[in-house]
């Protein structure tokens, strides 16, 4: 009996081709999920550099909204400074013309400084008295007060600058609400954001 060998157990055979069997099918499952991990990074990837975008492209018009309500703002008180120098060299104001003029023209207030004195309508609209000191033609706002400020520097004699004040509460808020955390906070809140 050289030479003879005896076949394999039909369970043996079995057993190995149900082995194989289940190796093929996890081979094919791990390949599958690893196709499926790639595909999903992609996904995220592009969905990043999507939100990126967006991003981007709102803080840039944000900015030139800004850019713009600020150029127009500051236009709107240069005229209403110029007017004001104009109406002053004709005839001096007071304090209760220029309270007066303030009303008329939506300011919040107005003051008209010379080397000789300062006049100021309404009373009290500047917490300290106004100075020359500030740059000229120049926007700033006074965030405590809620107020636009433009100091204007004067081309008649006699007078040294024209400070004038809007209320700048919808400007402030609308040059706060496109900011980039204003803008992280609305994001995060949408569905499937979660930081």
């Amino acid at each position: 009996m050289t030479g003879a060998t005896r076949p394999l157990p039909s369970w043996v055979l079995n057993l190995l081709g149900f082995g194989i069997l289940i190796a093929l099918v996890l081979v094919v499952f791990f390949w599958q999920l690893l196709d499926v991990d790639r595909e999903l990074q992609r996904n995220t990837q592009a969905r990043s550099a999507t939100m990126a975008a967006i991003i981007e492209e709102n803080l840039t018009n944000a900015e030139l909204a800004t850019t713009t309500i600020d150029a127009l703002t500051t236009t709107f008180l240069r005229d209403k400074a110029r007017f004001i120098e104009y109406l002053h060299s004709i005839d001096p104001m007071q304090t209760d013309e220029l309270t007066a003029l303030a009303r008329e023209t939506g300011l919040r207030g107005i003051s008209v400084l010379s080397a000789s004195a300062v006049v100021s309508g309404p009373e009290q609209w500047f917490e300290q008295p106004p100075t020359c000191q500030q740059p000229t033609d120049r926007l700033r706002f006074d965030t405590s007060r809620q107020t636009a400020l433009l100091t204007y520097a004067g081309t008649t004699a006699g007078i040294d600058c024209i400070v004038v004040g809007l209320d700048a509460t919808a400007i402030l808020e609308l040059r706060n609400k496109p900011a980039l955390p204003v803008l992280l906070a609305n994001l995060s809140r949408l569905p499937g954001i979660h930081y």
